[in-house]
């Protein structure tokens, strides 16, 4: 036992094997993902122009997959740089069908419609 010494019983000792080979059986795991309900709308404040562009194409990819119609990115009003990089990305989109700022009790300019096809 290594530095360690002990005092016991011969009958209590056994010799052990250590290169005998166990058989070991394949163990099947069965992982169930929770799938939630697609989300309608994505928030992207405060995020650089690539980062909500980024965000923004991942949620519309996961939208037309979900089968949604409509979505809304919340992205601000600020300096209006982070909602013309997502209209020129919105442009160039085969999925989009059109786009428009939000109308009054939708958030107005600081969120973009976006009807998909």
């Amino acid at each position: 036992m290594g530095v360690m010494s002990a005092i016991v019983p011969e009958s209590d000792l056994f010799i052990v094997n250590r290169f005998e080979k166990e058989e070991k059986k394949p163990v099947k795991i069965r992982k169930e993902v929770e799938r939630s309900a697609p989300q309608a709308e994505i928030n992207v404040l405060g995020q650089t122009v690539s980062e909500g562009v980024m965000n923004v194409e991942n949620f519309l990819d996961q939208a037309v997959v979900n089968g949604l119609e409509e979505v809304k990115v919340i992205h601000g009003v600020g300096t209006g740089k982070l909602r013309a990089g997502i209209w020129e990305y919105l442009r160039k989109n085969k999925n989009v069908k059109e786009f428009r700022s939000g109308r009054y009790g939708e958030g107005e300019k600081g969120v973009t419609i976006i009807t998909l096809k």
